[in-house]
């Protein structure tokens, strides 16, 4: 496994693309509300990504045929938008990339549509960003992946939910996706070591209940096997030598 480590004036343009998923971060969170279509969700992605000079990283990426991943209630990850308005206590994902310079940036979060009808929603929302802070936290030069990947599993079950094994997170650069994996399991002391200057993607993903999951019959959307909700965040970091610094945000 061989992962790049990034040079200065790399990190500059990553950091710009950072920022560009950041503002749509930012503007999502600003109209998500009750009757609003998961479409007219994407169009906010598309004019702040126009706004910035910047390309969509997901549209046409493997073929899928969006710029936002909106994953509702009991989808995963890679939900197509479309003409759903969404509910009360609705749990929703952005996932969202931005290319601009040759570089991409990476990240997503999960909320709460309205008031949660939910508090077992509530908790599994908060523990999931929870995952997500507890992990950068470990990241520094020398550390072992796999102890990303621990971190983020013990926080989840000490919660008592479960995470998703099959997808991962990933180094990122001049494509989307690069080396390591991160894997959100993991013993302490085990995998690829971090060096200053990698450039990663941590993305936790928790489900309510059994973490089995399926793909639908569009090819994209993952849905968890029992129907419960799941919930998914990532931040796009930068490895340093005493810690992380964060770019998404």
């Amino acid at each position: 496994m061989v992962a790049i480590i990034k040079k200065p004036s790399e990190l500059t343009k990553l950091r710009l693309c950072g920022t560009i998923v950041a503002d749509i971060h930012r503007e999502l969170k600003k109209v998500v509300q009750v009757g609003i279509t998961t479409l007219e969700l994407e169009q906010v992605t598309l004019d702040v990504l126009a706004k910035h000079g910047a390309k969509p990283s997901f549209l046409g990426y493997k073929g899928f045929p969006y710029a936002t991943c909106i994953s509702v209630n009991e989808v995963i990850v890679h939900g197509f938008p479309g003409e759903y308005r969404l509910q009360e206590g609705d749990v929703v994902g952005f996932d969202v990339g931005a290319y601009k310079n040759g570089y991409h940036g990476d990240a997503a979060f999960t909320t709460i549509v309205g008031k949660a009808t939910s508090k077992l929603d509530e908790l599994l929302v908060a523990t999931c960003e929870l995952c997500l802070t507890n992990a950068i936290k470990l990241i520094r030069d020398g550390v072992p992946v796999g102890a990303i990947g621990y971190v983020i599993e013990e926080t989840a079950s000490s919660f008592g939910f479960d995470i998703v094994r099959n997808y991962v997170g990933h180094g990122i650069g001049q494509n989307l996706h690069e080396l390591p994996r991160i894997y959100n399991f993991g013993k302490y002391t085990e995998g690829l070591v971090l060096k200053e200057g990698m450039v990663i993607c941590i993305e936790p993903m928790l489900t309510i209940g059994s973490s089995y999951n399926y793909v639908l019959d569009d090819g994209w959307t993952i849905v968890t096997g029992t129907g419960n909700n799941a919930a998914h965040f990532e931040h796009q970091v930068i490895v340093c030598k005493n810690g992380a610094e964060v770019i998404s945000v």
